[in-house]
């Protein structure tokens, strides 16, 4: 039995957590022994990976990267809130603050023997992990990490990555770009799509939607993620006011929870627009299967994305996908195959045309209709790259 140790950053709402859960689903048959460690055990996922192998929560790491405004006034948070000004200060001073932070819970899982310890997100759960004495460390990277680096604002981070043995991303345009921006460590990137259980999809799909804000009148458009600028939720509002212009009847749902400035953003431009009738921001939800099911098209306006988890589930409850021209999406939305992508500027033709024939929108269902998700080859994959720890 081969011990695998998961670090990701934290347990909140968001694409590597979801492919976490199926890839550990996938694997509890196998010959692979997972568990997993958070660096701060915040957000709805701790619930469900709880029942898994979950390490202790360091307190240290869960200082640095917890999110204090969601925590409840108290002299615990008076405390973190000054540790964290400390942190800051010693990184204004030129003092490596996360090696002296994170060394207690480096040293506790180096002294546990796993024979591999992967971490499952670019940005601190690499940072944490990349100087470990490991017999294998791996870096799964969820990102168009061109994209990660323009937003977090700093430069490719060659140093770090020399210090893992393999790098997967999970798509082949990811890899590309990776491969591009640190060509030093091309050699050991490999393009693994995520791994998707399907049938837990379908089975989840059957719940009930107790939801009294979901309700639907006409066509059914759906968009599932995070709150995030990269997402472009806030281009849905002018887009539907287009469309019920048009005299299209539908009504636009976003599952989803993340930035509080974008959550507001999204509110503010469905007033702006008049189109609180038609688009409705439902939050985070559990368990999106039955949404999804019940939708007439799955929309993705993200202007990045590495593997789109949502355009997967989709697919595989035979919802027909629209979606941006993100780097990605020409290996997931694939014409005939139930998928259209288009550039935003076209988005509001494209939606109308469908929603305006009947025909259309149900072939592009029909090409859905015997969809099956192969995991297979991907399972294998992974059981490849993680015998090399033997």
């Amino acid at each position: 039995m081969k011990k695998v140790l998961f670090v990701v950053q934290g347990f909140r709402q968001g694409g590597a957590n979801r492919s976490l859960q199926y890839l550990i689903q996938v694997l509890e048959h196998s010959a692979i022994q997972p568990s997993i460690f958070s660096l701060t055990n915040q957000g709805s996922y701790h619930k469900l990976f709880s029942k898994y192998d979950l390490l202790d929560e360091d307190f240290f790491s869960s200082i640095l990267l917890s999110d204090l405004s969601l925590e409840k006034p108290s002299f615990n948070r008076i405390v973190r809130w000054f540790l964290r000004t400390i942190f800051r200060l010693l990184r204004i001073m030129g003092i490596p603050a996360f090696t002296f932070f994170f060394t207690k819970a480096r040293r506790r899982i180096e002294q546990q023997d796993f024979d591999v310890v992967i971490a499952f997100q670019e940005g601190p759960a690499t940072t944490f992990v990349a100087p470990m004495r490991l017999p294998l460390k791996i870096a799964w990277i969820h990102s168009d990490y061109g994209n990660y680096l323009s937003q977090a604002g700093i430069r490719p981070e060659t140093t770090i990555y020399k210090q893992f043995d393999k790098i997967v991303c999970v798509s082949e345009f990811t890899s590309a770009v990776f491969k591009e921006l640190i060509p030093s460590v091309a050699a050991k990137v490999s393009s693994i799509p995520n791994v998707i259980d399907q049938d837990s999809i379908r089975r989840q799909s059957l719940a009930a939607i107790t939801n009294p804000d979901f309700r639907t009148e006409g066509a059914v458009l759906l968009c599932v993620g995070r709150l995030d600028p990269v997402k472009q939720f806030t281009a849905i509002p002018s887009i539907a006011a287009e469309l019920k212009k048009k005299g299209v009847r539908f009504r636009w749902f976003i599952i989803g929870d993340g930035l509080p400035s974008e959550r507001d953003a999204i509110q503010s431009s469905i007033l702006f627009h008049d189109v609180s009738d038609c688009v409705v921001m439902l939050g985070e939800i559990e368990n999106p299967y039955p949404y999804i099911s019940k939708a007439d098209l799955m929309i993705s306006l993200s202007l990045s994305e590495a593997c789109p988890l949502g355009v997967q589930e989709a697919k595989i409850l035979h919802i027909p996908v629209v979606a941006t021209d993100f780097g990605s999406a020409w290996e997931f939305v694939i014409r005939g195959e139930g998928g259209k992508v288009v550039p935003l500027a076209e988005m509001t033709d494209c939606l109308y045309r469908l929603l305006s024939d009947d025909e259309s929108l149900n072939a592009m269902k029909q090409e859905l209709k015997y969809l099956e998700f192969d995991n297979e080859r991907i399972v294998r994959k992974i059981e490849d790259l993680l015998i090399e720890a033997e």
